[in-house]
């Protein structure tokens, strides 16, 4: 459902944009974050700007071992939580 207001400002009324149930810091990051969750997080994967999955873990240990390894570049952090919903974040690694 999309609400135009006046001087062409467009409110997307999808309660999903406005709040996230997890936060990630710092942003941009040196070699590992940390992640605050309102869920508990099953399952991390990382992807390049192209799409392509570059990490995949299910322990948060593992996922710091490889973000260590990234280049510098913008990633999509996709977060699962127990009951399979998929939580994304845009990541910079420095």
């Amino acid at each position: 459902d999309i609400s135009i207001l006046l001087g062409g400002i467009i409110k997307l009324s999808n309660e999903k944009f406005i709040t996230s149930k997890s936060t990630i810091s710092p942003n941009p990051f040196s070699s590992t974050f940390i992640i605050t969750s309102k869920e508990f997080i099953s399952e991390y994967a990382v992807f390049d700007i192209s799409g392509k999955q570059i990490i995949k873990t299910n322990s948060k240990s593992e996922l710091d071992n490889q973000t260590v390894n990234l280049k510098t570049g913008i990633y999509v952090l996709e977060l699962k939580s127990l009951n399979g919903e998929l939580i994304h974040h845009k990541i910079v690694k420095r």
